[in-house]
């Protein structure tokens, strides 16, 4: 809900988890480990916390695969779409 103003059912299994380097305050590199969550999106917010500083856009799978810098991230993407595929 405070990044993309949504709501929904999360899945209690993983989709993916992998490492994200991050810099902290002191400029010192984090190793932060990431799980990712598929979620059923349900329902969407007119207004949410972080609505100044992003903007929701819905993609399909391959277009966001594309989009995607992180490779952790493409990664899950990847998975989500066996996820999808497998469901129908």
């Amino acid at each position: 809900m405070q990044e993309a103003g949504v709501l929904g059912e999360v899945e209690n299994v993983p989709l993916s988890a992998f490492m994200l380097a991050k810099n902290d305050r002191d400029r010192d590199k984090l190793g932060i480990q990431v799980r990712v969550f598929a979620l059923a999106v349900t329902s969407e917010l007119l207004r949410w916390p972080e609505d100044h500083m992003r903007e929701r856009r819905w993609l399909s799978i391959k277009a966001a695969i594309k989009l995607v810098d992180d490779p952790g991230i493409r990664t899950a993407l990847r998975q989500l779409r066996r996820k999808v595929d497998a469901t129908g």
